[in-house]
């Protein structure tokens, strides 16, 4: 592979790192999904052994931090989509692939966000007149689901896509005819809380169009079809499969071959980063790979399954190569407002709220034995409103018995824990008002009684005693 690695020229888009393997060469996966964690790392998840994995991964984006957790507990999984909900916890629907019949059923699952497992509902088995695999899933708490298209091996199958709302256990409560257009599979979804609107970004089947169709919350077509065609007309775009509001702008990840001329392996092409503005005018557009034949060969190996994760100034564009979990970091303005939705009050169209923002403090060192405490009090609304807090234990090391149940009062602005093992602790601060929520995680990290707490709340702490962590230690205040 050719790899890009020259600075873009946009004022978005700024510059672009080479390509790297997710986990090292040997580490393999496919389905590869990044979410920001708050602290600079990433949760990631991937798909392996018929199942589907998380890790927690370095500010890098590359660098496992654990060995990983089964979410499913099943091994007949093939595509697979996960919706990161406002509360913290996730959605997410897979296919499932029992032969002769190709993504003939689906599971959906629901996990918390410590990432247990909660609720988990076959959807669908053994039927054709459905089409299961890349199906894109949304979870806003205004609107959750699922989207499948039609059959189009099934001679009697109706040719509409159809949107199934899922519920906190997972099971489908109602199925929604949307559609009778192209084909729906590896499109993305997008909840817009100004409008109250679902954005569903989709392909035609070939050709250089994208189609953008808007639903309101009982997902009933709001206007028409947008085409929006990006690229020239010998080249096809498919799979736009993860859509980011940033500030005023959508950033979207999608495949691009030629349509003629050489041949591909099976879907793979080269992945694409475009932006738009909120009438979905092009902005800015840029190849993120270059995958050419190798030698002796006509056939090119691509990518696959491209995804969207931003935090600060990176935006990392996550794909598959093979089945290697790939991704290219690309810097963006920093200047981009993080708080991309802000939640419209709709009892009184004219009246705006601000999202909150959550502060747990600093990360910080600490010692087996210490009594922990943790300070939301740099946590702020900028409307004035009253804030509720609660802190959940995210992550701790192996061995560790910490969990939630061990938090002291977690539903106020401190909350304190003893840490039982060395080992890296991650803590979730959840704040909110009436109508809107943030999160904010401090990652402790526990030596031995021995070394003490160098390097936490101050110079001379005592091993053993409370560790304090204000918020008047931040820096700046997050936005």
């Amino acid at each position: 592979m050719l790899l890009l690695s020259m600075a873009l020229a946009g004022d978005i888009l700024l510059s672009m790192d080479e390509e790297t393997i997710i986990g090292g060469e040997n580490y393999k996966a496919t389905w590869a999904r990044m979410f920001p964690v708050g602290d600079g790392t990433w949760h990631f998840f991937r798909a392996a052994g018929g199942g589907y994995q998380h890790h927690f991964v370095d500010s890098d984006g590359i660098t496992l931090l654990d060995n990983g957790i089964e979410l499913t507990g099943r091994t007949d999984l093939v595509d697979h989509a996960i919706s990161l909900c406002p509360d913290g916890s996730f959605l997410h629907v897979a296919s499932t692939n029992s032969q002769p019949n190709a993504n003939d059923g689906a599971w959906a699952f629901r996990y918390d966000a410590d990432l247990n497992k909660v609720a988990e509902y076959q959807i669908a088995s053994a039927d054709t007149d459905r089409q299961y695999n890349d199906a894109p899933a949304v979870c806003t708490g205004v609107v959750d689901g699922t989207l499948f298209t039609y059959s189009d091996v099934h001679p009697d199958a109706a040719d509409y896509a159809s949107f199934d709302v899922l519920g906190n256990d997972a099971v489908v409560s109602e199925t929604i005819q949307i559609n009778s257009q192209p084909n729906t599979s590896g499109s993305s979804m997008l909840w817009e809380n100004e409008s109250q609107t679902l954005l569903l970004v989709r392909a035609w089947t070939v050709g250089p169009k994208l189609v953008v169709d808007r639903y309101d919350a009982d997902m009933n077509l709001v206007g028409q079809p947008q085409e929006v065609q990006i690229t020239d007309s010998d080249q096809d775009l498919y799979w736009p499969q993860s859509m980011l509001r940033i500030d005023s702008y959508y950033f979207l990840a999608f495949m691009e071959r030629e349509a003629t001329g050489r041949e591909w392996s099976t879907d793979t092409g080269n992945v694409w980063v475009a932006v738009f503005d909120l009438d979905f005018n092009l902005i800015e557009r840029q190849q993120v790979t270059d995958y050419q034949p190798e030698d002796g060969s006509d056939v090119t190996i691509g990518a696959m399954q491209p995804w969207l994760a931003r935090q600060g100034d990176s935006l990392l564009v996550i794909y598959d190569r093979s089945v290697q979990p790939t991704l290219t970091r690309i810097e963006v303005d920093p200047d981009l407002d993080d708080q991309q939705n802000p939640i419209v009050d709709t009892s009184d169209p004219g009246t705006d709220n601000t999202q909150p923002v959550a502060d747990a403090g600093g990360n910080f060192n600490a010692a087996v034995g210490e009594t922990i405490v943790l300070d939301g009090s740099a946590s702020y609304d900028d409307d004035g409103d009253e804030l509720t807090y609660s802190w959940s234990v995210v992550g701790v090391p192996d061995g560790s018995a910490v969990s939630n149940a061990n938090l002291i009062n977690p539903e106020t602005i401190t909350t304190s824990f003893v840490a039982d093992v060395e080992g890296i602790y991650r803590v979730e601060l959840t704040v909110a008002d009436a109508r809107a929520q943030a999160t904010d995680t401090v990652v402790i990290t526990v030596g031995d009684v021995a070394e003490g707490c160098q390097g936490c709340a101050g110079a001379g702490a005592i091993p053993g005693a409370a560790l304090v962590l204000t918020g008047l230690l931040a820096v700046s205040r997050r936005r």
